[in-house]
Protein backbone atom coordinates (compact mmCIF):
# COMPACT_ATOMS: atom_id res chain seq x y z
CA UNK A 1 0.00 0.00 0.00
CA UNK A 2 1.44 3.13 -1.07
CA UNK A 3 1.64 6.65 0.96
CA UNK A 4 -0.79 8.36 -1.35
CA UNK A 5 -3.35 5.56 -1.48
CA UNK A 6 -3.48 5.43 2.46
CA UNK A 7 -3.37 9.43 2.67
CA UNK A 8 -6.99 9.31 0.16
CA UNK A 9 -8.09 6.20 1.92
CA UNK A 10 -8.03 8.46 5.56
CA UNK A 11 -9.10 11.31 3.95
CA UNK A 12 -12.48 9.22 1.92
CA UNK A 13 -13.13 7.97 5.85
CA UNK A 14 -12.61 11.47 7.36
CA UNK A 15 -15.50 13.09 5.01
CA UNK A 16 -17.77 10.10 5.43
CA UNK A 17 -17.80 10.57 9.50
CA UNK A 18 -17.66 14.11 9.17
CA UNK A 19 -20.80 14.22 6.95
CA UNK A 20 -22.64 11.84 9.40
CA UNK A 21 -21.87 14.11 12.01
CA UNK A 22 -23.05 17.36 10.56
CA UNK A 23 -26.36 15.63 9.90
CA UNK A 24 -26.69 14.57 13.17
CA UNK A 25 -25.41 18.07 14.59
CA UNK A 26 -28.49 19.21 12.29
CA UNK A 27 -31.13 17.56 13.98
CA UNK A 28 -30.24 17.82 16.98
CA UNK A 29 -30.29 21.37 16.71
CA UNK A 30 -33.87 20.86 14.91
CA UNK A 31 -34.95 18.64 18.13
CA UNK A 32 -33.69 21.29 20.74
CA UNK A 33 -35.72 24.09 18.94
CA UNK A 34 -38.94 22.30 18.58
CA UNK A 35 -38.55 20.17 21.42
CA UNK A 36 -39.69 16.96 19.68
CA UNK A 37 -37.88 14.67 16.89
CA UNK A 38 -40.51 14.00 14.38
CA UNK A 39 -38.82 12.34 10.87
CA UNK A 40 -40.32 11.41 8.12
CA UNK A 41 -38.42 9.05 4.98
CA UNK A 42 -39.29 8.92 1.49
CA UNK A 43 -37.63 6.71 -1.26
CA UNK A 44 -37.92 7.42 -4.77
CA UNK A 45 -37.06 4.58 -7.22
CA UNK A 46 -35.39 5.44 -10.31
CA UNK A 47 -33.91 8.98 -10.23
CA UNK A 48 -31.27 10.43 -11.79
CA UNK A 49 -28.23 13.15 -11.24
CA UNK A 50 -29.97 14.96 -13.58
CA UNK A 51 -33.13 15.00 -12.35
CA UNK A 52 -31.66 16.02 -8.79
CA UNK A 53 -29.73 18.75 -10.41
CA UNK A 54 -32.99 19.94 -11.85
CA UNK A 55 -34.90 19.70 -8.16
CA UNK A 56 -31.85 21.34 -6.40
CA UNK A 57 -31.95 24.81 -8.95
CA UNK A 58 -35.97 24.41 -8.44
CA UNK A 59 -35.38 24.76 -4.71
CA UNK A 60 -33.15 27.70 -4.95
CA UNK A 61 -34.96 29.39 -7.63
CA UNK A 62 -38.36 29.09 -5.07
CA UNK A 63 -36.19 30.50 -2.54
CA UNK A 64 -34.62 27.66 -0.76
CA UNK A 65 -30.90 26.98 0.39
CA UNK A 66 -29.02 23.62 -0.81
CA UNK A 67 -25.72 22.87 1.09
CA UNK A 68 -22.88 20.69 0.15
CA UNK A 69 -23.29 18.08 2.62
CA UNK A 70 -26.89 17.77 0.42
CA UNK A 71 -29.49 19.08 3.71
CA UNK A 72 -32.30 21.82 2.30
CA UNK A 73 -34.56 23.64 3.60
CA UNK A 74 -37.19 25.60 1.82
CA UNK A 75 -40.41 27.51 3.00
CA UNK A 76 -39.52 26.23 6.97
CA UNK A 77 -39.08 22.62 5.59
CA UNK A 78 -35.57 21.12 6.28
CA UNK A 79 -34.04 17.71 5.35
CA UNK A 80 -31.28 16.14 3.79
CA UNK A 81 -31.09 13.36 0.70
CA UNK A 82 -28.75 10.65 -0.75
CA UNK A 83 -28.81 8.82 -3.68
CA UNK A 84 -28.01 5.39 -3.67
CA UNK A 85 -27.49 3.97 -7.26
CA UNK A 86 -31.23 5.04 -8.70
CA UNK A 87 -33.09 5.05 -5.40
CA UNK A 88 -33.40 8.80 -3.99
CA UNK A 89 -33.44 8.60 -0.17
CA UNK A 90 -35.37 11.92 1.31
CA UNK A 91 -35.27 12.50 4.91
CA UNK A 92 -37.17 15.81 6.64
CA UNK A 93 -36.27 16.64 10.17
CA UNK A 94 -38.20 19.61 10.70
CA UNK A 95 -41.44 21.43 8.81
CA UNK A 96 -43.88 23.84 9.65
CA UNK A 97 -46.20 22.80 12.80
CA UNK A 98 -49.28 23.59 10.15
CA UNK A 99 -48.06 21.64 7.33
CA UNK A 100 -49.42 18.62 6.43
CA UNK A 101 -46.71 15.14 5.79
CA UNK A 102 -49.01 14.98 2.71
CA UNK A 103 -48.46 18.50 1.53
CA UNK A 104 -44.89 18.16 1.97
CA UNK A 105 -45.01 14.97 -0.21
CA UNK A 106 -46.82 16.51 -2.89
CA UNK A 107 -44.20 19.01 -3.07
CA UNK A 108 -41.25 16.29 -2.56
CA UNK A 109 -42.47 14.03 -5.62
CA UNK A 110 -42.94 17.23 -8.11
CA UNK A 111 -39.15 18.06 -7.31
CA UNK A 112 -37.90 15.30 -7.18
CA UNK A 113 -39.78 12.87 -8.87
Amino acid sequence: MTKGYFIGLVKCVVGKITYRLTLIYRILLSVIANNCLIMKKYKLRKVTSEKIRSAVSTIINNGGKVYTDNTFRIMGVKGYFELNDDVLIITIYDKPFFASWKSIENELYDFFA
